[in-house]
């Protein structure tokens, strides 16, 4: 798949912790390459789709370490 197909990826779908991070770090190269080919609307897509994926990976983190009931 293309970083363009990864950014659509759901955070559900991506188990392991090392795989979101290499999410991440592929979408963050690609973002600042289309920053410094100045295709900066797709930057600050991939950059709010960083934080979308950061976000729920902190989410399932702390859900994981909730004591479960």
């Amino acid at each position: 798949p293309n970083l363009a197909s990864m950014a659509q990826i759901d955070v559900t779908s991506v188990m392991a912790e090392d795989a979101l991070a290499d999410v991440i770090a592929d979408l963050e190269k690609e973002m600042e390459t289309a920053a410094a080919s100045l295709e900066f609307e797709r930057a600050a897509q991939l950059r709010d789709e960083i934080n979308r994926l950061q976000q729920a990976g902190a989410d399932a983190e702390e859900k994981a370490a909730r004591p479960r009931k």
